[in-house]
């Protein structure tokens, strides 16, 4: 496991020298040291190897002392009647179910209908669907058997990491939403008896979405994990 870091933006006003903070892993790491020192995969480079992580305010949540506040789980409740059958599928019987080139075509049709243009992509989803860390998916049916989303997993004996969702924005009900989605996915979690469940990178007042009503949450405060909610609230609200 190798540790180095890069220069980031320059602000000598205010005498702030940014070093952005890497890991990659060498034959024989397991991923999960890198998930417990605060590190995420790297993927925005669509030429750029599977091994690199990056340090960030990740997020994550102890499943084994999971509780939802009375708003999410009501919430959760009204996502949860529109009847979506949610299973587990390894990465290659996902991909034989759905189809590499309709697992892509679905992800930007989908990314589209949430954002003006996709936020990845085709070469990096593709790059992202030849990742070795990428070992699983949730997919999530109507009972037409249609697929309404899916989310590929990073997975380890006592993590599991939601790395990226992707759904359908065209439901009627707004309930169908990427909240349920990852309240679904933190269940999931607790059910397949890991410690933790990570939640990607809390940057900004879009991602408190990820811990609204979920306690506990946990994060990287740049030393240590920290539960702290008020302190990740103010640091999101500063994000810009």
């Amino acid at each position: 496991m190798r540790f180095y870091t890069t220069e980031g933006p320059v602000d000598y006003g205010s005498y702030c020298f940014s070093y952005r903070l890497w890991l990659q892993l060498e034959e024989g790491d397991a991923p999960e040291e890198a998930y417990e020192r605060g590190y995420l995969p790297w993927s925005a480079d669509a030429d750029g190897p599977h091994s690199l992580f990056y340090c960030a305010r990740s997020l994550r949540v102890p499943v084994g002392e999971l509780k939802l506040s009375k708003s999410r789980r009501y919430d959760h409740r009204r996502w949860q009647e529109h009847g979506l059958r949610r299973e587990r599928l390894p990465k290659t019987a996902f991909l034989d179910r759905i189809g590499e080139k309709q697992v892509v075509r679905l992800a930007r049709k989908w990314m589209k209908h949430r954002y003006e243009e996709p936020y990845l992509s085709e070469a990096r989803l593709r790059y992202l669907l030849d990742s070795p860390l990428f070992s699983g998916a949730l997919l999530w049916t109507r009972s037409d058997g249609k697929p309404t989303a899916f989310a590929f997993l990073v997975e380890g004996e006592n993590l599991l990491h939601y790395w990226f969702v992707f759904y359908s924005a065209k439901e009627s009900d707004a309930a169908v939403n990427g909240s349920g989605f990852l309240t679904d996915f933190v269940h999931f979690a607790r059910e397949a008896g890991v410690k933790h469940a990570y939640l990607g990178t809390g940057y900004g007042q879009k991602s408190r979405y990820k811990w609204r009503g979920i306690r506990p949450v946990e994060f990287l405060d740049g030393g240590e994990w920290s539960r702290d909610r008020e302190e990740l609230a103010r640091r999101q609200a500063n994000d810009g």
